[in-house]
């Protein structure tokens, strides 16, 4: 995730150029809470899957991602945790 709390590459993603400081804070302070939080769970054993906006543009392929994400050979030994 990059400081405009978009995923790298995202061809949606844009910033405004006006206020660039104002929005570069303010993007920042959206994107700490939840990248502590992804942490906080995995260092509980949780695994964690990020959508991100743009991608459920295309139904088929979140969805596909999903699916192949809660595959059971995909899940740490033990199963999910729950």
């Amino acid at each position: 995730m990059d400081a405009s709390g978009t995923h790298p590459s995202c061809k949606y993603a844009s910033s405004p150029k006006t206020y660039v400081e104002y929005w570069e804070n303010k993007f920042q302070s959206n994107v700490a809470p939840d990248a502590c939080n992804e942490t906080l769970l995995r260092n509980l054993g949780w695994r964690v899957m990020v959508i991100w906006e743009c991608e459920i543009k295309d139904c088929k392929a979140v969805t596909e991602r999903i699916l192949s994400y809660l595959e059971p050979t995909s899940l740490p030994e033990g199963g999910p945790k729950g």
